[in-house]
């Protein structure tokens, strides 16, 4: 071989080196990044900071933190998975008792059920998981930063027979709860519940949202008193900002639409640009569309508002002036498409403004929670019969409703109604888009038939028949209550 071509064979060859090494440093560098992205995303040491907030991305990340916030004392983050633990280990970030003064941040929508657990009976699906209550007693209170990041939690069923009942059952004097929907869930308690709070005591929630059921009852003196569908009590300088409900509040006093009551020594309230569309039924006095019972003559209100034909007052009792705190509007001004308090946006096609941040455009279940039901012009909860017609919100073709307990019809042309046959209680079911939920309308306070407070009652041996038979054939029972006198 001449010399010059072993000289050009060399050079071709030192070239091909050196772009196979560029090669093989690339190719290192990229499984590094790959490597490196499969990592649990810990760009910033988690520490709690506001920086870097411990991240809550799963229904399991959740309940841990829960569970340690209740069983009190110091705990631990660890990052390689984002659980809590009681015992430290290497990695391991410390975090004080009920969480004190920490960040902590949902980066996902989080399920805790899957389907809609707003459901009148209060029976746990099979296969469905309770929320135990994050900071369950005065003792063990969540004392944190909760930073919703305008994501949603969904499917929360908690019922307990037991005082300050909520997604979160009391609050610390740090307490900070923001960006956050609930949505699909239920709630009920003794005494003292809300869908977000039970108690909060010193708290700030600002962008925060409620749709579901919240209920209170059972057999202590106390038993169904205090309940809101966004806060049970609100005491010692609380703050709620930019927040709305569409619940579905039920109680015998202190019953409102957004706070149950109010309390504080010399240190009151803030409502700031809130409001509430939920459906209020109280028995006894203290029946409000946004607060039931204000109790600090100090309370400042600025912007608060209820859909005032939601309300329904007991019959032959008059509506203490303490619940009528807040503006009251009638549905339709509430959902023209351009009404909206400061921090909301309003909604076309006949909705109810949703909180700036979450979008309802984009997430179908954000918009069931802002459909409203329209009742007759100059009616109410207060005076509706059981067989009047209302018409149900939603754009024609964008909303499916679907009567699935009690007695009536509903119509699917344009506009949507319902109408009643006699009966005082009805649950519709509303689907858009694959997402689904439910709406619990009564118009007095008869529990529905088949309920556990208005058991279907069998009186012979005819009617025993009959429930056997029943039952042998596949009728629909389940979920019904029966009770049965001594038949002799």
């Amino acid at each position: 071989m001449r010399k010059s071509e072993k000289k050009q064979k060399y050079k071709i060859m030192k070239g091909f080196y050196r772009k196979s090494h560029r090669f093989k440093e690339q190719l290192l560098l990229f499984a590094a990044m790959v490597m490196f992205m499969a990592l649990p995303f810990t760009t910033k040491a988690q520490n709690g900071s506001a920086s870097a907030p411990f991240p809550i991305r799963t229904a399991q990340q959740l309940t841990s933190l829960a569970q340690r916030i209740n069983a009190g004392g110091t705990f631990y983050f660890n990052p390689a998975d984002s659980m809590y633990y009681t015992s430290n280990g290497s990695g391991y970030v410390s975090i004080p008792n009920g969480g004190e003064s920490q960040n902590f941040k949902l980066v996902a929508d989080i399920n805790l059920n899957a389907g809609d657990m707003a459901s009148y009976d209060g029976v746990l699906p099979s296969g469905a998981t309770a929320w135990i209550v994050l900071g369950n007693s005065d003792t063990h209170p969540f004392d944190g930063v909760l930073d919703g990041d305008y994501h949603t939690i969904g499917g929360m069923y908690v019922k307990q027979d037991v005082a300050n009942v909520g997604f979160i059952g009391i609050t610390g004097n740090h307490a900070k709860i923001r960006n956050l929907g609930i949505i699909r869930s239920y709630v009920s308690g003794n005494n003292t519940c809300g869908g977000l709070i039970g108690t909060a005591l010193h708290a700030e929630v600002e962008n925060c949202f409620f749709a579901g059921t919240v209920e209170a009852n059972g057999t202590s003196a106390a038993a169904g008193t205090i309940v809101g569908g966004l806060i049970g009590e609100a005491s010692t300088a609380t703050m709620v900002s930019h927040c709305s409900t569409n619940a579905m509040v039920s109680g015998k006093s202190q019953v409102g639409g957004l706070v149950g009551r109010t309390v504080g020594a010399g240190d009151p309230c803030t409502f700031t640009n809130c409001y509430s569309s939920s459906t209020v039924y109280g028995q006894l006095s203290y029946t409000g569309g946004a607060i039931g019972e204000d109790r600090h003559s100090g309370t400042v209100i600025s912007g608060l508002y209820y859909d005032s034909q939601m309300v329904s007052i007991p019959s032959g009792v008059a509506p203490a002036s303490t619940s009528m705190r807040g503006t009251s509007m009638t549905t339709s001004a509430m959902t023209d498409g351009t009404w909206a308090p400061a921090g909301f946006t309003a909604q076309t096609g006949g909705i109810y403004p949703v909180i700036t941040g979450f979008n309802p455009a984009t997430n179908p279940a954000i918009y069931l929670t802002l459909l409203p039901i329209f009742l007759p012009a100059g009616s109410s909860l207060s005076n509706l019969t059981a067989v009047s017609s209302v018409t149900l919100g939603g754009q024609p073709g964008g909303v499916t409703w679907t009567l699935t307990e009690g007695v009536g019809t509903v119509t699917h042309s344009a506009p949507y109604t319902l109408t009643m046959d006699g009966q005082s209680y009805v649950v519709l079911q509303a689907s858009h888009n694959g997402a689904n939920r439910s709406y619990v309308f009564r118009f007095d306070k008869t529990p529905l038939l088949g309920s556990a407070e208005n058991p279907f009652t069998i009186d012979n041996r005819a009617q025993l028949n009959l429930f056997r038979d029943g039952i042998n054939t596949g009728l629909p029972f389940k979920y019904k209550h029966f009770t049965i006198p001594a038949l002799g």
